[in-house]
């Protein structure tokens, strides 16, 4: 901010003006808004990450291996109840998982979600949860996020852009 001195008869004049780092910001609010009301899409890049849907065995196992350290970091599993450092179900089956990698190339982040299939969704089975009163082949269940704790802060870019990833897989 900065304060011009006037004449005395007249209130001091605030002048604030915005900081690179401000801008930036609303750089980024902008481009997350465009995103979010564009076409869908499948893979996109924001903010030095690159966000994209598994469509591979290997990137679907890297996601569960993902998911198995950041909950066993934060107590949520035990890691001598698994066989293996892999965090999957049933569900996992007829979901659709979303990745969020770092500039580096580095997989940061996971979520997703699980379609319609005869298991149901994992509410379901583990609540006593009414579904909405819609079509089941229009429904979706967003679950299982996993984002590695140094890329939790700041912008939130890594959540936000797998927030998207994941409105589109609904929306299509």
């Amino acid at each position: 901010a900065v304060r011009a001195a006037l004449p005395s008869h007249e209130p001091d004049l605030e002048i604030t003006l915005e900081s690179g780092a401000r801008a930036e910001q609303r750089s980024a609010a902008d481009e997350l808004r465009r995103l979010f009301t564009g076409v869908i899409t499948k893979e996109f890049a924001l903010g030095g990450y690159r966000f994209c849907r598994a469509d591979s065995i290997e990137q679907r196992q890297a996601a569960y291996a993902l998911r198995f350290r950041v909950y066993a970091a934060h107590g949520y599993i035990d890691p001598s109840d698994f066989g293996s450092p892999s965090l999957r179900d049933a569900f996992d089956e007829s979901a659709i998982q979303c990745l969020a990698y770092d500039a580096g190339g580095a997989l940061v982040g996971t979520a997703r979600v699980v379609l319609p299939s005869e298991l149901g969704f994992q509410t379901e089975a583990f609540f006593e949860f009414e579904p909405p009163d819609v079509p089941r082949e229009r429904l979706g269940e967003i679950g299982k996020l996993a984002l590695a704790v140094e890329h939790r802060g700041g912008e939130r870019v890594a959540l936000l852009g797998l927030v998207k990833l994941l409105y589109d897989v609904l929306r299509e």
